[in-house]
């Protein structure tokens, strides 16, 4: 049990890691796909990403919001688990990118948000003209906007999921105290609403068919004639 419980405590937080850097690498790569997409319209002369159907924005984005809804419930659990028994495991999931320098994310997001929007690019070409594009086409047309765009884009994501984290890391114990109170006051209410109801069943009134019957019972038998 012992060791499970290790393992588990070691495998979360890593897991946990790899789920929001996946998930801010596709806001990155989508942010990063309308900001190429705008920008080329005036400084490119060639805009590869015109006259084509973006498909893959929505299924980043859907991707991202599924990674971000998983996140959101590991933190409710860890932080409910802390609220009843305190053993700071809001504090380790988030604990690996809030307490270092907000340079190590932006640098593991980008490339994985260059990946993600060349993946993206690509399944739209190939699904409008059964061709993969070149990695100049895959970036709008030109190498340098789309490189410029995406590494604004991915500092951007990176910074503001250092700082979520950060405050997380911050106010653990706030969070856990807020939800045990909250938690306790929510049981004591509930006790309370079930004395007072069992208190306030009345008592069933005696039907009148037995009301008759009775009265009948002490009835004297008839005086003979």
């Amino acid at each position: 049990m012992a060791g499970s419980a290790s393992l588990r405590a070691r495998i979360g937080p890593k897991t946990f890691g790899a789920v929001v850097l996946l998930m801010t690498a596709s806001l990155a790569a989508v942010v990063a796909h309308f900001a190429i997409d705008v920008a080329g319209d005036y400084l490119l002369r060639v805009d590869t990403y015109d006259h084509i159907v973006h498909h893959s924005r929505f299924i980043a984005l859907l991707c991202a919001i599924v990674l971000s809804a998983s996140s959101v419930v590991a933190l409710l659990a860890a932080a409910l688990k802390d609220a009843r028994s305190y053993r700071g495991e809001l504090r380790a999931l988030v604990t690996s990118h809030a307490n270092r320098s907000p340079l190590r994310l932006i640098l593991l997001i980008t490339p994985l948000s260059l990946l993600a929007l060349l993946a993206m690019e690509s399944l739209d070409a190939w699904l409008g003209n059964g061709h993969l594009p070149t990695f100049a086409a895959a970036l709008g047309g030109s190498i340098p906007l789309g490189l410029g765009v995406m590494a604004i884009a991915a500092a951007a994501m990176g910074t503001a999921l250092w700082r979520a984290l950060a405050l997380l890391d911050a106010t653990h114990r706030t969070i856990a105290a807020a939800l045990d109170r909250f938690l306790t006051q929510r049981d004591s209410d509930d006790a309370s609403h079930a004395h007072t109801h069992a208190a306030a069943i009345p008592e069933r009134p005696r039907s009148s068919s037995s009301v008759l019957a009775n009265r009948a019972g002490k009835r004297a038998p008839p005086l003979p004639a």
